[in-house]
């Protein structure tokens, strides 16, 4: 009996690549934990830490960016819940996925798991066609 085994190795690129240990040099980065600022193509969750109300979002930018445009943009739920609650938030990382398409299924499933309270109807309804019931 001919036997012939196969074993998928690693790439000579993914071999070289050095792991992503960015430390995070932006002045008053709205992201308080250093080790989840610079993560990249994550879904997360950001708390407030007053009323400890959710917002589950997801981004393929460095986090601590994501952050500060939610602070920073008007019709954000989370600036628009800052403005209401007066309090900061806190992130923490959910999942992370180099596959777009995956992250924004999971995305989805978070959302449809956890209920959040501050995300948009028009966010949730956006990505609920993704899953289905």
């Amino acid at each position: 009996i001919q036997v012939s085994l196969y074993r998928k190795s690693t790439t000579l690129e993914q071999k070289l690549k050095k792991k992503s240990t960015e430390t995070c040099n932006v002045r008053n980065c709205p992201i308080s934990d250093d080790k989840i600022c610079c993560t990249r193509n994550c879904v997360y969750e950001a708390k407030c830490t007053k009323c400890s109300k959710i917002y589950i979002g997801s981004s393929i930018r460095p986090l601590h960016i994501r952050a500060r445009e939610h602070y920073n943009t008007h019709c954000s739920s989370i600036y628009k819940h800052k403005e209401i609650c007066k309090s900061q938030f806190s992130f923490k990382i959910l999942n992370i996925s180099s596959n777009i398409t995956k992250l924004r299924y999971t995305e989805a499933i978070f959302i449809k798991k956890k209920q959040p309270e501050i995300n948009g109807k028009e966010e949730n309804q956006e990505l609920m066609h993704l899953i289905f019931y």
